[in-house]
């Protein structure tokens, strides 16, 4: 049985090259679909970039204000307020449009990659939300286990 390795090519800073890093440049020589960071024995890298999150809009200048939130952290949380609220509004604009049944399957089609987004980002905040969930307590029982489950599964 052969013992594939992941092989995911190292991060290379943006001021640095291939060959300058030597060694360090190497890509991921851990197994084969391992989890988390990569690494080559010599460094280590995430898995993928984390991604700024919205933490919703300046009141003053009515841009948007991302940031890289660390799991647990108070910017997380307001992150995934920030989600939950903009899911809601959305979900409150998609029933109009459907509602009025005056919309065009261009115009619809139009909002999928949106709804898209939203869902996904709510199903992450739901997934760690439910990890908090006490679950071996008895008025929980196999519906919070199931949705723990549900959440977990991969796309």
């Amino acid at each position: 049985m052969e013992n594939r390795t992941c092989g995911a090519p190292a991060l290379i800073p943006a001021d640095h090259s291939r060959e300058a890093l030597g060694d360090l440049a190497a890509p991921c020589s851990l197994t084969a679909g391992h989890s988390g960071d990569h690494g080559n024995g010599l460094a280590r890298w995430e898995a993928s970039p984390a991604k700024p999150r919205s933490l919703g809009t300046d009141p003053n200048s009515g841009k948007t204000i991302y940031a890289v939130t660390e799991p647990g952290g108070a910017l997380e949380r307001l992150a995934d307020e920030t989600a939950v609220m903009a899911a809601a509004t959305l979900l409150g604009v998609m029933d109009d449009v459907l509602e009025a049944g005056e919309a065009t399957e261009a115009e619809l089609a139009a909002f999928v990659p949106v709804l898209v987004e939203s869902l996904s980002e709510v199903t992450e905040v739901a997934a760690r939300t439910i990890d908090r969930i006490p679950l071996d307590e008895p008025e929980y029982g196999p519906a919070a286990r199931a949705l723990r489950d549900a959440l977990r599964c991969p796309r």
